[in-house]
């Protein structure tokens, strides 16, 4: 009988040393106090754009042929489809005006041939891509398109078109496969 207590003795004893030891490694290590590493202010993570220069003329040449298919019915019921904002409402009555007279004002026309394409390389929504036009056919002046994507599960839709000034001067843009950061409404400056 005493066998078996010594065994349990010895057991217990192990088991107590292992306690006294772990404890004193957490109390060591409890004890190291230290700063929690904080990332570096711009640091070398480059952000990339948004969608793809091959990607973004899927999505404004899908935009631009429901467009022209709306243009040529002379028929808006299906603009929110593909249009939104202020682009809508303003489509939506230049297609009356043009049910009513016969055609679509010149003005009206957006060319497919592109000048430059800014793409945003910001990580929330709404998302937009611009887009500016060559001048059109019958030489009127370029457009300027923004297309927004509000969610990430819904499709880009034209969101304005602009028509800007002969002789205007746009700020540089990087080119489409680097991106552009997209201001914030709390930014200086503006």
């Amino acid at each position: 009988m005493t066998m078996f207590y010594a065994h349990k003795i010895k057991h217990y004893a192990r088991f107590a040393c292992a306690s006294v030891v772990a404890s004193a490694m957490c109390f060591t290590l409890c004890a190291c106090e230290g700063q929690v590493p904080k990332a570096a202010e711009g640091s070398s993570v480059k952000e990339l754009p948004d969608v793809t220069p091959i990607k973004e003329k899927d999505i404004r040449l899908r935009v631009l042929r429901s467009l022209e298919k709306a243009n040529e019915e002379k028929n808006a019921s299906n603009l929110a489809e593909y249009m939104s904002g202020p682009s809508a409402i303003v489509r939506a009555s230049e297609l009356a005006i043009a049910a009513k007279m016969g055609k679509l004002d010149a003005k009206t026309t957006i060319p497919r041939e592109v000048a430059q394409t800014i793409v945003p390389t910001n990580a929330s929504w709404p998302r937009d891509l611009m887009t500016i036009t060559t001048t059109t056919k019958d030489q009127q002046s370029k457009r300027l398109l923004v297309i927004r994507q509000d969610s990430a599960r819904s499709n880009y839709k034209l969101w304005a078109v602009a028509r800007l000034f002969p002789g205007v001067h746009l700020p540089k843009f990087p080119v489409p496969s680097i991106g552009a950061s997209m201001g914030k409404a709390n930014d200086s400056g503006l």
